[in-house]
């Protein structure tokens, strides 16, 4: 503790004490110089006539060393408050990177060069990094992994209205933010950058779009519970009451044709609300034996080609399922042909029936909600098409030759390559 006060005290007036140094050093020296050149007759010895001398003699040296000394505690007090107000600035420095740090938000301030010129841990985060190493680089880089700066950046926006800036962005690792861009004015009223304040509203999003998806399926409900199976349940009543009079099997038939439509909506229903919630558990799922376990269960020949494991859900089967009973219900197909293929970045998944095939004229819309070209649902096909687009895959479909209608779609596979060919995990 000691030490530590000797040392600070000397620090603090070091310049102080170098000058009276100086001051003693230069008296020692005129007066050596002095007696030897001048006074090597005198009486007096020579220490006496340096530390002891005459008045006459000592003006100079006693005038230098005044000068010295003042000088040197001038400069001592001007350097102690220059240091006292660097700690201060380095205390600021330090306060302000403490405070940016514990804020939740995302913070960082962008030159006119769109520089980082400082960010918070939370900003830095954003691009795996620590706040000191993404200092200086392009934000746009940083951020957007990008070459060039964004379009339509509300930063550079700011820069150039000098207003407050607000709007959402999609950050390269699919974050979503809502940012507040502010310009930044010198004393001059000069803009020499901007701050950036974010907030993360990537499960905010999710969830609305989770409640957009709620309400399409309740529309989806109560539009089939009022119209269609409303109208098949009108056809039974209606047919019982004409049987009991003329009792036709025909008429008893078309009544139980109803029933299985209806059925057939039901479990459409169900495949529809699997839509919204299921698929937080995607996980590796193997491709043939999914479509085998589908195939099982129709009177058709199949032949499957090839295996692959993909990510997906449970309503995995209900996707390939669709499809198979759209090719025998609807293209009276009798046989099945399925290839799996691996490629570099994706599982790409050939389902082809030698039914009577889908006019080209109709192609673009068999995916679209409620179409059909037999007074079908029309929602088969688009329940395939939201599954797979939740999977971040994609289906489209093309003509089998000679005859028949091929499905294509393409899967994700898991997170690494090994996992993916043939390792027969579902």
């Amino acid at each position: 503790m000691k030490m530590g006060f000797k040392t600070n005290y000397i620090g603090n007036y070091k310049i102080a004490i170098c000058g009276i140094i100086m001051g003693l050093f230069f008296w020692i020296l005129e007066s050596t110089v002095h007696v030897l050149l001048f006074s090597r007759t005198s009486k007096t010895s020579i220490l006496q006539q340096i530390f002891v001398p005459d008045l006459h003699d000592s003006w100079m040296r006693i005038l230098v060393f005044v000068l010295f000394t003042v000088f040197g505690i001038i400069m001592q007090v001007q350097i102690n408050k220059r240091r006292k107000i660097e700690e201060a600035l380095k205390n600021s420095e330090r306060e302000k990177s403490m405070i940016l740090n514990t804020a939740s938000a995302f913070m960082a301030y962008i030159d006119n060069d769109d520089n980082i010129l400082w960010a918070n841990k939370v900003a830095a985060e954003y691009s795996e990094g620590r706040p000191d190493s993404i200092i200086g680089k392009k934000c746009y880089r940083v951020w957007q992994e990008r070459t060039e700066p964004c379009p339509d950046c509300l930063v550079r926006k700011s820069r150039v209205t000098g207003k407050i800036e607000e709007g959402e962005i999609t950050l390269a690792n699919g974050k979503i933010l809502n940012i507040r861009a502010s310009a930044v004015k010198n004393e001059k009223g000069e803009v020499i950058g901007a701050v950036e304040i974010a907030s993360d509203i990537t499960e905010r999003k999710k969830a609305e779009e989770k409640v957009k998806e709620l309400n399409e399926v309740l529309r989806l409900l109560n539009k089939t519970l009022r119209h269609d199976i409303l109208n098949d349940l009108t056809i039974i009543s209606n047919s019982i009451e004409i049987y009991k009079e003329i009792k036709d099997r025909e008429i008893l038939n078309h009544a139980f044709n109803s029933i299985k439509k209806s059925v057939k909506l039901i479990n459409e229903m169900r495949e529809l609300e699997s839509l919204v919630f299921t698929g937080k558990n995607i996980r590796p799922y193997n491709v043939r034996e999914v479509i085998e376990s589908v195939l099982k269960n129709y009177l058709v020949e199949y032949h499957i080609e090839g295996d692959s494991t993909v990510l997906a859900d449970e309503a995995l089967s209900s996707v390939f399922d669709n499809i198979v009973r759209n090719a025998i219900d609807h293209g009276k197909a009798d046989r099945i042909e399925v290839n799996i293929i691996n490629k570099n970045e994706f599982c790409e998944i050939r389902i082809a029936d030698n039914g009577t095939g889908i006019p080209d004229n109709i192609k673009d819309m068999i995916f679209e909600e409620g179409f059909s070209a037999d007074n079908g649902s029309g929602l088969g096909l688009y329940i395939v098409s939201k599954t797979v687009e939740r999977y971040e895959g994609s289906v489209r479909v093309e003509d089998n030759n000679p005859n028949g209608t091929v499905f294509i779609i393409t899967l994700n596979y898991p997170e690494t390559k090994e996992k993916v060919l043939k390792t027969g995990v579902n």
